[in-house]
């Protein structure tokens, strides 16, 4: 193959079944990810409508084991990275910690434009909605990621 550069969205979730695509294997039915060969032999196929960036869901209270499996109590609301063509939206589900930016404007993500653009924002939140309801998120961790609010 010549190298290229492929523009469209993929996921951390696609370079396994991407490796087993190369060597020839079945992608399991279970694997969530895609394989990203058809894109390295036709830079120009659309990527992903979105991408999600998350540590698992938990609430402000849950136990978790982050850091170093010590069990602690969740003191504070977890952000979800939702990545939407030139958008990305940083979700808290606690109200006024989300922020939105235009990856095309504003790169390194300094220039929080959520009170301005709050549509598009409750646009790429319905992303999230459908990622959650799509791989059966428990109803006590999607209930308070349902709404976005300043």
């Amino acid at each position: 193959m010549t190298p290229a550069v492929y523009k469209g969205l993929t996921s951390a979730i696609d370079p396994m079944p991407t490796v087993l695509d190369i060597l020839g294997q079945e992608i399991p039915d279970w694997v969530d990810g895609r394989s990203l060969l058809p894109a390295m032999r036709d830079t120009s196929l659309d990527g992903r409508d979105f991408t999600i960036s998350t540590i698992p869901f938990a609430n402000t209270g849950d136990l978790v084991r982050s850091v170093d499996n010590v069990s602690r109590p969740l003191t504070a609301g977890l952000l979800t990275t939702i990545t939407a063509g030139e958008w990305s939206l940083l979700y808290s589900h606690e109200p006024g910690m989300s922020e939105l930016y235009n990856l095309a404007r504003d790169p390194r993500q300094e220039n929080n434009i959520i009170s301005k653009e709050f549509g598009k924002a409750k646009d790429i939140h319905e992303y999230l909605i459908k990622f959650m309801r799509e791989t059966n998120v428990p109803s006590g961790l999607m209930k308070p990621r349902m709404e976005l609010s300043l």
